[in-house]
């Protein structure tokens, strides 16, 4: 749990609390407790603390702090509305004289109208305020909530002076205000602003925090009770107490949450879930595919081409996975991530977050075989970008076979390694469920905004060539028992089958035999060695290169083809034709069966951003039917080498270099490009000269 345990022992010494604008309507004598919590920093940790008040029974006011960061995010209209719907009052946290006195606004009543609008006609209640006490109130001698009329003293001289920028008599002289005799602030740049010059009245605002009744005031301002006495030491059943608590001061151990799984299992929709549901801070797949260095964080993928190679580099994947826990330590928040690429990493995640809860999230095989096939997974002997299998003789198994033991495999460590497993079908059908099992593991869902991310499908797949079961060959359907008919056991699903699991597992290991029979023969009758469709370098490049939108190649300085995009948009280049999206007669490849294609670029990259490197596929019609990512460019690796195959609806192909607006390289120098044609019943690949 994000909140320290200590922070529930003040609720039950206060008894019932109540929102802040709710002490203007007490009396002298009466009893009261009313909580406020200022949002400075996180507001994921606010609706944690929110959700568990509520669950307890207490009620709050919560003022969120328009010049913090959360103020920007998508949601926050919605985690209002949450903060509502759990029975807390929401308010603003005024930092607008701060704002105007630096110069970011020009009219301040302008800009409280711009901030409450949106949050209003979302059906945001938005009565009270509090002044937040920047630092620049401080250092410049005024308080925020100076902007209303209605909260105007008599002799604002007498009254301000020796007053906090938060609206309480100041306990430290550091922290004390001198209110200016000419009533108006004057900035840098000499505009003035009259002071008091705002009518609250005029955008719904009825209360200022400090200015409503209360005999005593409590504020953990700074993370302890130096600015007013510890609640805990009085008797909080008799007066009207005003209590500030910032959430940022209560936040428990920071906790860590690994949800892991096969592909294909629904990692993406959980992690999305997570990240807008819940209080979490919830990423997918960012270990191995982010750094972070000099308090910043860039993206570095590490799980596409070439990710075989980081398997066997212990030392990269442990400065990589100790950057991403740097990064994760930095959150105010907890921590979620779904992966499905460290069940290979389990040891060495273990030891660099040895307090992480790991999960195990796991999808019925059946299904999760065929999407995967779907993916292209495993579909060319020189697949680098998934993780091999253990198993005698994994580089001479067809692509079925593979992914068949690549989805035990990766089951098989999970359920050793997770204590806790979460089932796919049920937490994506079961709303309940979903959130018992979550809660279970101490984290809070928050209903009001779990109900769309529920319901979205995210990462559907959009390929179905390889058919659902009840249309794979006996051959797949014995193969498929055989390999992973222990894992269905273990992880409750049942057969699709009426066959028993014995004759199938049986069957299975004939047909092992009698296909690789079948891949014999073909070996002999179809096997033919590696085709070169296309080899250039230096300036014979440019004769087989288009450049459209953003592109500017040339030959002169490189001996090939340069990239050099205009910061205009995205920047692309096309090889082997002369438009992305069509592919006239004669341009590209053709798409042959039974061959793969091995394509090797080398070059330069300048620059701190990377180019993609993808494949175009063109139906009969010449139209561009999808496209492949194969590899990246960047400043790391300049040089790229990667296999792929065809699916059947394609007739042509072509190659293209990309680069996206968000992440452009400042150069990237095409050297040499070098497409080969080799078969897929054939030897062993044959490598690059």
């Amino acid at each position: 749990m994000s909140i320290r345990p200590e922070y529930f022992e003040y609720l039950s010494h206060f008894g019932q609390t109540i929102p802040i604008r709710e002490l203007r309507q007490l009396s002298p004598g009466e009893t009261a407790v009313g909580l406020r919590h200022d949002v400075d920093h996180s507001l994921n940790l606010a609706m944690e603390m929110a959700c568990r008040e509520n669950q307890r029974g207490y009620r709050a006011t919560y003022y969120l702090l328009h010049t913090a960061e959360y103020w920007n995010d998508p949601f926050l209209a919605e985690k209002c509305l949450q903060l509502q719907d759990f029975g807390h009052e929401v308010g603003l946290h005024l930092n607008i004289l701060t704002e105007w006195y630096a110069g970011k606004i020009e009219d301040p009543a302008d800009r409280l109208r711009e901030l409450l609008s949106p949050l209003l006609r979302a059906g945001v209640r938005i009565e009270s305020c509090a002044a937040h006490g920047d630092r620049a109130c401080y250092e410049n001698q005024f308080a925020n909530y100076w902007l209303f009329s209605e909260l105007r003293p008599a002799d604002p001289e007498a009254t301000e002076t020796g007053m906090s920028p938060e609206g309480v008599p100041a306990v430290e002289e550091s922290r004390r205000l001198t209110y200016p005799s000419s009533h108006a602030l004057t900035r840098a740049d000499g505009r003035s602003f009259d002071l008091w010059s705002i009518r609250m009245a005029d955008f719904g605002l009825t209360c200022h925090a400090t200015h409503l009744p209360f005999d005593r005031y409590f504020t953990d301002s700074g993370g302890y009770w130096n600015r007013s006495p510890d609640p805990k030491q009085y008797d909080m059943r008799q007066g009207r107490s005003q209590v500030l608590m910032h959430p940022v001061h209560w936040r428990g151990p920071h906790k860590v949450y690994f949800f892991l799984s096969p592909a294909r299992s629904g990692s993406k929709w959980l992690a999305n879930f997570l990240d807008t549901a819940t209080s979490l801070r919830a990423q997918h797949e960012f270990c191995l595919n982010h750094r972070w260095r000099n308090r910043s964080v860039w993206p570095e993928k590490h799980t596409g081409a070439g990710f075989t190679e980081l398997l066997g580099n212990y030392k990269q994947s442990k400065i990589l996975l100790r950057e991403a826990a740097a990064w994760a330590s930095t959150l105010r928040e907890d921590y979620a991530e779904a992966n499905i690429y460290l069940e290979r990493f389990l040891g060495l995640l273990g030891t660099v977050f040895p307090e992480a809860e790991m999960v195990h999230l796991h999808r019925d095989p059946h299904d999760v075989v065929r999407s995967i096939m779907n993916r292209d997974w495993y579909d060319t002997p020189m697949d680098d970008r998934h993780p091999p299998v253990d198993v005698p003789g994994w580089h001479g198994l067809d692509q079925f076979h593979k992914v068949c033991w690549y989805v035990r495999d990766a089951n098989r460590r999970l359920l050793r390694a997770c204590n806790v497993r979460l089932r796919f079908e049920q937490v994506t059908k079961d709303m309940a469920a979903l959130t018992r099992q979550l809660d279970s593991l101490d984290i809070c869902v928050l209903p009001r905004l779990s109900k769309s991310a529920f319901q979205q499908r995210v990462n559907a797949s959009q390929r179905h060539d390889f058919p659902e079961f009840q249309k794979w060959s006996l051959s797949q359907k014995a193969c498929f028992y055989s390999i992973c008919g222990p894992i269905l056991k273990s992880l409750d699903y049942p057969s699709r089958t009426r066959m028993p699991m014995p004759v199938l597992g049986a069957l299975g290991r004939v047909t092992d035999w009698l296909i690789w029979l079948r891949r014999a023969l073909r070996r002999l009758l179809l096997w033919r060695a590696s085709r070169t469709l296309f080899s250039a370098e230096g300036n014979a490049l440019a004769n087989v290169a288009s450049a459209t939108m953003g592109s500017l190649p040339s030959t002169e300085e490189t001996g090939g083809l340069r990239l050099r995009p205009d910061g205009a948009g995205h920047a692309w280049l096309v090889i082997g034709a002369s438009d992305w999206n069509r592919i006239r007669r004669g341009e590209g490849w053709k798409a042959i069966r039974n061959r793969y294609y091995d394509l090797l670029i080398e070059g330069t990259v300048s620059g701190d951003g990377n180019a993609q490197v993808l494949c175009l596929m063109y139906n009969a019609g010449g139209r561009l039917v999808d496209k492949r990512y194969l590899a990246v460019l960047s400043s790391q690796r300049p040089n790229s080498e990667a296999a792929f195959r065809l699916p059947p609806k394609v007739a042509r192909f072509s190659v293209a270099i990309f680069a996206n607006h968000s992440e452009l390289p400042q150069i990237v120098n095409i050297n040499r490009m070098l497409l080969r044609s080799l078969s897929l019943y054939g030897a062993a690949p044959v490598p690059h000269r």
